[in-house]
Order: structure tokens, then C-alpha cells, then sequence
């Protein structure tokens, strides 16, 4: 790997550059043009803020570039790794969450089957309790009742897979299914196709709850 070599920062410089920024600043709060000459004084001002900014643009560039390029070539260096591990991670997780979700429809299935069964039971409980009270035996007629009232399903015998350390997260998303219905509240404002828009027809043709207009801005 090649290493990195960051030239020293000239303080000094740095220093003079800031001190002519603040007068330029100063100036430029205290500005006011009230004929063709202050105009032109501020142009030549503006033009010393552009020169300025540039060098002090480039200084940075400078400094900052060895410092970029050696990070380009460490992301470069680790991506392939990263990428094989990653995809590594994708693909035990895509088994193991098939799994899971196969066996919570199991489950389900089991505990609705163990349902039905309860209920069966519950059923056949409350006839015997009928057929025992219009026959007279209340006592029985009761013990069945009692039975029925407390029959339970049985408990599934299909748990939740568990792994050290591995845990299973509920992810809640959205797909749309007919944007033509979607509440107002979600949808969002077109910005860059009315940004383009107000460009390309300078306003001429409009749209409906929007005010294209334009501003003067001034280049140097």
C-alpha cells in the first residue's frame, strides 16, 4: 500500500488569507451602492472574492487530494472481502429466515388443528351434559358441563428455532398497490420536474398550486 504524504500547512498563509477575508467581509456589510461608480467598485471587489476563494480552494485541494486517493485505495482494497462476506450474510440469512417462516405456518397449522380438536372435544362434552340433564342426572349432566368449560388445546410441539447469538427481528414495509388512491398526505412534491419545468418553459405553461417565477443572479 502506498503511503501517504501530507505536505505541511503553511499557518502564516493560512492566517494573511483569513485577515483579507474579514476586510472583504467587512466591506461587503457596509456596502452600499448608490451610483455607476460604487457599481463598479464592488465588481472589482467581487472579483478579488472570486480570485480569493479560488486559491484558497485550490491550497485545500492540494492537501485534501493525497489524503482522498489514499482512501479510494483502502475502500478498493477492502471492497472485494466485504462484498464475499457480505453476500455470504445474505445468503445464511435467506435460509435461515425461510426456515423460521416455514416453521411458524407449521406452528399456526398445528395450533389451529389442536383448535379445532379442543373444540370438538368442548362440543361433545356439552351434548353428553344435554343428553344427562333431560334424562335427569344433573350430577353428570354438571361434571360434563365442567369438563367442557375447561378444555383447553393442547400445546404445539413446534417451537421458534433458537441460535447463540443470532436473533429475529419483525420488519414492517410497504408496497404500493394503486398509486391512484394513495392519501394526499403521502404523497410527495415532483421538486427536480418543476425545477426543469420552470427552466425549460420559463413559466409560460402553468400548473396547477404553483407559482413559477424568476430571480436575478449575478455571476463573476
Amino acid at each position: 500500500m502506498n503511503q501517504v504524504s501530507i505536505e505541511p500547512i503553511d499557518v502564516s498563509s493560512a492566517n494573511a488569507a483569513l485577515e483579507t477575508a474579514e476586510k472583504l467581509k467587512t466591506l461587503s456589510q457596509n456596502i452600499v451602492i448608490k451610483n455607476d461608480g460604487d457599481y463598479e467598485s464592488a465588481g472589482v471587489n467581487l472579483k478579488e472574492i472570486k480570485s480569493q476563494i479560488k486559491t484558497l480552494d485550490d491550497e485545500r485541494k492540494k492537501l485534501t487530494k493525497p489524503i482522498d486517493e489514499a482512501k479510494k485505495n483502502i475502500m478498493a482494497l477492502f471492497k472485494k472481502p466485504l462484498d464475499v462476506l457480505t453476500a455470504a450474510e445474505t445468503a445464511y440469512k435467506k435460509s435461515m429466515v425461510t426456515y423460521v417462516v416455514e416453521q411458524d405456518r407449521k406452528k399456526r397449522e398445528e395450533e389451529a388443528k389442536l383448535e379445532r380438536e379442543a373444540e370438538k372435544r368442548r362440543i361433545e362434552l356439552e351434548k353428553q351434559a344435554k343428553k344427562h340433564e333431560e334424562k335427569g342426572n344433573i350430577e353428570k349432566a354438571q361434571e360434563r358441563a365442567e369438563l367442557a368449560d375447561a378444555v383447553m388445546p393442547a400445546v404445539s410441539g413446534i417451537q421458534t428455532p433458537k441460535a447463540a447469538g443470532v436473533f429475529m427481528r419483525e420488519i414492517w414495509k410497504y408496497r404500493i398497490v394503486d398509486d391512484k388512491i394513495i392519501p394526499r398526505e403521502f404523497l410527495i412534491v415532483n421538486e427536480k420536474l418543476l425545477g426543469e419545468m420552470a427552466r425549460s418553459t420559463k413559466g409560460v405553461v402553468p400548473v396547477a398550486g404553483v407559482e413559477f417565477y424568476s430571480e436575478k443572479v449575478l455571476a463573476a
